[in-house]
């Protein structure tokens, strides 16, 4: 096994532990209620911030896969799911977790969600449905991970993007089978690497 092999291994699995934290987290929220500015709704938006945190640097392992057979598809869906990392993961994680309850606690009265909650949330699902469009056209393309992986990135991606205004659990359904999508793409880069 070359060097290389243990990063990409390495890479897979941080993937694989990432995504397993983001759907827990978003577990913990459902648990939690309606209120997201509850503490335990806190909790789960920072592990879900701490999952995202985890998958951004695991996913040049899976680009790397498909860069050969779909290189524009892919970049496509390393980019989005990038942007959907950082802006509803870490981002929006983190802001909901930490200024949210906070405002939700001093006033109880006040809007829970800052308008910059609402448009990282936004700009997320759309780089989710990008990046799991993507991720899926890439892998159909390409061949380089199960096609399953593919359609369940792409169908997730779609799901979360229209799930988001309509409600919260075709929305989590749609982030549960993009991150199952992204989750077994890494678990075929850990295998054969």
């Amino acid at each position: 096994m070359t060097g290389t092999d243990r990063l990409k291994k390495a890479a897979a699995a941080v993937v694989i532990a990432g995504c397993a934290l983001l759907v827990i987290g978003d577990a913990v929220r459902i648990v939690a209620g309606s209120s997201d500015a509850s503490i335990p709704g806190g909790v789960g938006w920072f592990t879900q911030a701490v999952g995202a945190m985890l998958v951004v640097p695991g996913l040049p392992a899976l680009y790397a896969r498909q860069a050969q057979s779909a290189p524009v598809l892919g970049l496509m869906a390393f980019v989005g799911l990038n942007l959907f990392m950082f802006l509803f993961g870490i981002f929006g994680g983190l802001l909901h977790s930490l200024v949210v309850v906070e405002l939700a606690r001093s006033d109880p009265n006040a809007a829970i969600r800052p308008v910059s909650v609402a448009l990282s949330f936004f700009a997320g699902s759309m780089g989710a449905v990008v990046g799991g469009t993507g991720f899926g056209g890439a892998v159909i393309r390409g061949k380089g991970f199960p096609s399953h992986a593919g359609i369940l990135a792409a169908v997730g991606g779609i799901l979360l993007f229209i799930g988001h205004p309509l409600g919260m659990h075709i929305e989590d359904a749609g982030l549960w089978l993009l991150l199952g999508g992204v989750a077994d793409g890494a678990w075929a880069v850990f295998r054969q690497a």
